[in-house]
């Protein structure tokens, strides 16, 4: 009967040390590095430190890319619609200085040039929209009249171009394109359309660059290397 509490205290004994041994020989493990892991961190961080403070760059794939922007010309918003397939977002830092930077390619856009009315008499009118942006009254030739039952018919001027490749600065809202097809649309509606396949277009064009940017919510464009040609309906030739 003496010896029970005697072997089951060497047990207990012999069981703590085997947990202690095995305890030293994980904390062994995990704290002495793999000598391969090691051999990768110091590589990484050397080749971090090559890398200029000042010069930062990251990169992220997207696709099926659609961006509507709202710009007003007069009284009205009109709309810019780009589309795209395949796209990048860049982030870059330089000096101190970063900035967000889109790639488009094979880009579509579609951009509301001019909003206006047309009278049954064929006089053409601007609309004047209270703060709420609807429509009150129609001003021709410096005088204004109501809308509402003036039977006026809502008309628009859509340009349409397709480029290889653009770039948007979210910044500063500036957008450029290369190698750029235009073509102009004149339209009802003040809805900005598509696709404008069944319509015919009254200007076509090409531009070697595009380049448009918003400040303060207006449009400012501008077109280097700009070839046009008007497109008359078949009954005027």
């Amino acid at each position: 009967m003496s010896k029970r509490p005697f072997s089951f205290l060497k047990a207990s004994r012999l069981l703590f040390t085997l947990f202690f041994v095995m305890f030293v020989l994980l904390m062994a493990y995990l704290v002495i590095p793999d000598p391969e892991a090691e051999a990768f961190y110091h590589n990484l961080t050397g080749s971090q430190k090559n890398v200029s403070k000042n010069d930062y760059h990251l990169q992220q794939q997207r696709k099926g890319v659609v961006k509507e922007i709202l710009f007003n010309e007069g009284a009205e918003l009109r709309k810019l619609r780009l589309e795209c397939q395949d796209a990048e977002i860049l982030f870059i830092e330089k000096d101190g200085k970063g900035e967000i930077q889109e790639r488009m390619y094979d880009v579509i856009g579609r951009m509301q040039e001019k909003l206006y009315y047309v009278l049954p008499d064929g006089r053409l009118a601007f609309g004047i929209p209270n703060h709420f942006f609807q429509m009150e009254e129609l001003e021709v030739h410096g005088q204004k009249i109501p809308f509402k039952d003036s039977g006026a018919v809502p008309m628009q001027t859509i340009n349409y171009f397709e480029a290889d490749s653009a770039v948007y600065t979210f910044r500063h809202e500036k957008f450029m394109a290369d190698q750029v097809q235009v073509f102009r649309y004149t339209l009802p509606s003040h809805i900005l359309m598509q696709p404008l396949s069944e319509a015919s277009p009254s200007m076509t064009a090409f531009a070697a660059k595009v380049e448009f940017s918003l400040k303060n919510k207006k449009l400012n464009l501008d077109a280097s290397q700009f070839k046009g040609r008007l497109e008359l309906p078949e009954r005027d030739l």
